[in-house]
């Protein structure tokens, strides 16, 4: 899953990170501060490949 905002909810006017109030509101529900990850949970059947810049 790729998260296109940020979990800010200051609605700053100028900001590009976020398309709406409501938009950056629900990823901000989903941030768990006991997870390795920014917003959502590792559910156990990811892969993780290592990618090598040439």
């Amino acid at each position: 899953m790729i998260i296109h905002a940020l979990p800010c909810i200051n609605s700053c006017r100028y900001c590009y990170a976020n398309t709406s109030p409501q938009r950056a509101a629900e990823g901000r529900a989903q941030h768990n501060p006991k997870s390795t990850l920014l917003l959502g949970e590792l559910l156990g059947d990811e892969k993780i490949t290592v990618h090598e810049n040439h």
